[in-house]
């Protein structure tokens, strides 16, 4: 059986609303849903659960192969395949695994309309510590109702 766009659509709308209540782990067992039915879209957003521990456990290894699943489905578009290859660069630096991260980070800033992907890869290629934004592309500057982004924690206590 073939997937249809529409199949994981109403998984991922109930997500939404369940995220967008602060039910964290009810948005994770949607997203999950839509992500088992082929929804490369939701593969994202359960891999960035799994990675920061939103509504489930914490499970860095489950977030990479999530975020590869992502990066590998038809069904994926080019703006969430590019966040699964920054989320996954920052996690394989964090793990030391600099040379794979930076073919992750070329992939993301590629066509030049992520610019956290091209700052990380710049960090990366001058083996500077890197800094690491931890927002959702285009999702807002917060993860589970809190500033916990290192870039954006300072201009969020500025006002900005």
């Amino acid at each position: 059986m073939s997937f249809r766009p529409s199949d994981g659509v109403e998984q991922g709308n109930t997500a939404v609303r369940y995220r967008d209540a602060a039910k964290y782990s009810r948005a994770y067992h949607w997203w999950h849903r839509a992500a088992e039915l082929g929804d490369g879209d939701a593969w994202a957003d359960v891999a960035y659960c799994l990675e920061h521990g939103v509504g489930v456990r914490r499970d860095v290894g489950a977030a990479l192969r999530a975020y590869s699943r992502a990066i590998r489905s038809s069904h994926a578009t080019a703006w969430v395949q590019e966040e699964a290859h920054y989320r996954r660069a920052a996690i394989l630096l964090s793990r030391g695994f600099r040379n794979q991260a930076i073919h992750h980070l070329r992939l993301a800033a590629a066509d030049g309309d992520y610019p956290e992907a091209a700052a990380l890869l710049s960090q990366a290629v001058a083996r500077a510590s890197p800094r690491v934004c931890n927002c959702r592309r285009g999702r807002g500057r917060h993860v589970r109702g809190q500033a916990r982004c290192i870039l954006h924690r300072a201009r969020n206590r500025h006002g900005a």
